[in-house]
């Protein structure tokens, strides 16, 4: 994961370019207080805060996990009746979890609170401003919770032009980065079901994805 240098406006500049970036350990990730996590389609945002349910649940934190897409209504009042609900899906990464929290999680401001939100992207145009501001009137109701939102990095590039960010601008940033030639193919070989693939080299393999056109030599 690659880190900005906390200003919202740079991430969409020259000023954030690869030689003010760093990568950020893990375990950095889970002490974050206001993150924004951006990427492109089909990165992983969603997978990501999920897994971050998974690891929070032997950190003594309460947390919960919401699309953001799937909720038309007040966001605080949505929370709460899903919380009514209690309801748990028992295997949060491989479902399309609409909500999802920890035992003993309440609306409540202490710094054990983590709220996830994911989808901001999705969230339907006519509903985004509400929810910037439902989101800012959270974050100031719950000061010492923790916020970890997702977000494409284009789409919040267009919110910042059209609208008040409100208490996202103070938000740090935490872009995720597309795979290297290297990761690709240990990805390939790690989950392919052709035993033929998964005999290759990494230069032959390497070689197959360039000729097709999908990586660029790394050797």
């Amino acid at each position: 994961y690659i880190e900005g240098d906390g200003k919202l406006k740079d991430v969409f500049t020259d000023e954030n370019s690869k030689k003010t970036q760093k990568s950020i350990p893990y375990n950095d990730i889970l002490s974050k207080r206001r993150l924004l996590v951006l990427g492109e389609p089909g990165f992983g945002k969603s997978r990501f805060l999920k897994e971050l349910t998974i690891n929070f649940q032997g950190k003594e934190n309460r947390y919960c996990f919401l699309d953001l897409k799937h909720f038309s209504v007040d966001l605080e009042s949505s929370i709460k009746q899903q919380l009514a609900k209690k309801k748990r899906d028992k295997n949060i990464l491989n479902k399309r979890t609409e909500f999802y929290s920890s035992k003993g999680f309440k609306l409540e401001d202490e710094p054990d609170i983590v709220f996830l939100f994911d989808a901001l992207d999705e969230v339907d145009e006519n509903r985004v401003v509400t929810l910037l501001e439902e989101v800012s009137n959270l974050i100031e109701d719950y000061p010492n919770a923790g916020f970890i939102i997702s977000c494409r990095t284009k789409h919040l590039q267009k919110l910042n032009t059209d609208n008040d960010l409100g208490a996202l601008e103070k938000f740090e940033i935490a872009k995720i980065a597309s795979f290297d030639s290297l990761q690709i193919i240990d990805y390939i070989q790690s989950h392919s079901s052709s035993q033929h693939i998964r005999s290759l080299s990494q230069q032959e393999l390497e070689q197959k994805l360039e000729d097709a056109h999908l990586v660029s030599s790394s050797f």
